[in-house]
């Protein structure tokens, strides 16, 4: 017990650790990626990587099947199975990437007029395309195979030691390279050799560390994929209105407005992005759990889960927006350039629309692991089609806050009126007292934030991204103390104290 407690620490551990190093790393490379390639060659690079995101969709699931069931034969035993599955696996992905090269050469065709791609960079865009093809889906696919085996066998901790490292490499080698003065195609190109990299040391940790693990053509079995794929299907539902949300706003964006504004809006979009993987962090960890505790019939705990972890993983998600209410304009001002303070809003709407979707991820976490996967799956399905529509209908007269409002649209009618509210009635807690005991905590302790931080910032103004950072801390302190004060319960705060003594 001991042991995979330890590992459980280790493997959260290492989770946060390989975020704050990619958060890092984006933070500290992004604007001067900007300043070396200019915001038209930049915003090349972010519309290429959202057409070639809906592509990610080939996986068809097959990532997290890899993981379940890798998992089971690992607790099972069954290593014989195991190795079926791998290879079939394999093969499929193999096919896969096949596929892929000949949708990337399709829309190779097509791309600069359907995105009306100035004639100057047409050239540009192909080579970026196929190089950006590379590392997203052609190479990609076969080749994220072996993590998933990693991850499936319980390996987390040394899988973010190496995406550690070879982010580290990359941002050393993309520094020196902009110094040098090369372009936005010399950027892909390092981001296609890092993937291959990490990707090869993942093959090599498998053959040293994975009990008699092999991977062979002839190990291809039919049933074996029937199998998975009856698991997959519904996964990669989900995985579809996820890549909606990360790569479909601007493309979007494109279609109404110019490029350098693709640029803006994805630089509000990655902040949102990264404070939303932020909080999965911790959500990530509910998952397991959640599934030893159905296994166990227990319940109350899994009611408790769905309510009180929720409760937990919400308030910081409203602390970080609530910053933005505040100091959106003001950071992208200071971080990136006075040309992105146009993505203020945008951002503030990312920010709220990532808060508010918290409660659905705690509570898709509690329904997926305990057999409700195809309800997910389903809302995941209605909240694309919501997102794209209200986007395109308020792109034309709000523009960049239109297309961020449909994004919020979404996130309010399917993640909380129609997943949460699901949950709810599984769980038998009225939807009303649901959302006084987990969103109105965060909600009222952002507004201690808001008068606060408005109080300190208009006494002074802040003149540089650590001043904001700075004049962040006592409106947060002071959003914790009354959170804790006010809404941490006894019984949550005997748990704390039991656990930390």
């Amino acid at each position: 017990m001991r042991s995979r407690t330890t590992q459980f620490a280790l493997n959260a551990a290492g989770n946060y650790l390989r975020f704050a190093v990619s958060l890092a790393s984006v933070f500290f490379l992004t604007p001067r990626i900007i300043e070396a390639v200019g915001k038209d060659d930049y915003g090349l690079w972010t519309l290429v990587n959202s057409a070639l995101g809906i592509l990610g969709l080939l996986d068809l699931g097959f990532g997290n099947g890899i993981v379940k069931y890798t998992a089971e034969c690992k607790g099972s035993g069954d290593l014989e199975k195991r190795d079926y599955i791998v290879s079939t696996l394999f093969i499929v992905y193999s096919v896969l990437s096949v596929i892929g090269t000949i949708l990337v050469a399709v829309l190779a065709y097509y791309f600069t007029s359907l995105f009306d791609i100035p004639v100057s960079q047409h050239q540009k865009a192909i080579i970026l395309l196929w190089i950006v093809s590379g590392r997203s889906v052609i190479a990609y696919l076969p080749l994220s195979l072996f993590r998933g085996v990693l991850f499936g066998e319980q390996k987390i901790f040394q899988i973010n030691l190496i995406q550690i490292l070879t982010n580290l490499v990359n941002i050393a080698v993309v520094i020196a390279a902009l110094k040098m003065g090369y372009g936005i195609i010399f950027y892909a190109i390092i981001n296609f050799a890092i993937m291959l990299s990490e990707h090869l040391l993942y093959i090599v940790y498998c053959k040293l560390s994975v009990e008699k693990f092999k991977v062979s053509v002839a190990l291809f079995r039919k049933d074996i994929f029937r199998e998975v794929f009856s698991f997959s299907s519904y996964s990669f539902l989900i995985s579809v209105s996820a890549l909606v949300l990360l790569r479909t706003d601007p493309l979007i964006v494109k279609c109404f407005m110019p490029l350098s504004e693709v640029t803006i809006y994805s630089i509000s979009m990655k902040i949102a992005e990264n404070a939303l993987l932020l909080i999965k962090q911790y959500v990530n960890i509910l998952g397991p759990l959640v599934a030893e505790l159905k296994g166990s019939g227990d319940e109350a705990k899994i009611r408790f889960i769905f309510t009180n972890c929720a409760k937990f993983a919400f308030a910081p998600a409203a602390l970080m927006a609530s910053a933005a209410v505040i100091f959106s304009a003001d950071a992208l001002s200071f971080w990136v350039g006075k040309d992105f303070a146009a993505g203020a809003v945008p951002l503030i709407i990312l920010m709220w629309a990532m808060a508010l979707s918290v409660p659905q991820m705690v509570s898709s976490s509690i329904l997926g692991m305990t057999g409700e996967h195809r309800f997910t799956a389903m809302a995941a399905m209605k909240s694309i089609g919501i997102n794209i529509v209200a986007s395109v209908i308020l792109a034309g007269p709000l523009k960049m806050s239109g297309v961020a409002l449909g994004t919020m649209a979404a996130v309010v009618s399917v993640d909380l009126l129609i997943v949460c509210r699901y949950a709810c009635r599984l769980y038998k807690v009225p939807f009303s007292s649901y959302a006084v005991r987990v969103l109105f905590p965060g909600m009222a302790s952002s507004l201690i934030f808001i008068a606060s931080a408005q109080a300190l910032k208009s006494f002074h103004p802040p003149s540089s991204l650590l001043e904001v950072f700075l004049e962040m801390l006592v409106p947060s302190i002071l959003f914790a103390l009354f959170f804790y004060y006010f809404f941490v319960e006894e019984s949550e705060k005997a748990l704390f104290r039991k656990r930390s003594s």
